[in-house]
């Protein structure tokens, strides 16, 4: 592995392949560590700070994401919409009018 990161740090286009064991596995351990890492980010950021930006940076990516999968769907994209709509759940957020 140290070769590999080696080789990562001399050439900024290397390009993991994942076709190989060795790449493939180094990619996924670098994936779960990014997860855990954001992850862990956004608690200390909620916990400490108040601060639920990433969060709603999420729950927006998400609902368009979904809104997505339904492109004829109107109703559906209304719907979710006004169930994960951003700028009240953030007025909410800020207020502290929510539940834990």
């Amino acid at each position: 592995r140290h070769d590999l990161v080696r080789k990562m740090i001399a050439d900024p286009n290397y390009k993991l392949d994942v076709r190989k064991n060795e790449d493939a596995d180094l990619r996924k351990s670098l994936e779960e560590t990014m997860k855990r890492a954001l992850w862990d980010a956004i608690t200390v950021d909620i916990v400490q700070n108040k601060d639920f930006s990433k969060v709603l940076v999420l729950i927006d990516e998400l609902r368009q994401k979904i809104n997505l999968l339904t492109p004829h769907r109107r109703d559906l994209h209304e719907e979710l919409n006004d169930v994960l709509d951003v700028k009240h759940l953030k007025m909410l957020l800020e207020k502290e009018i929510v539940d834990d």
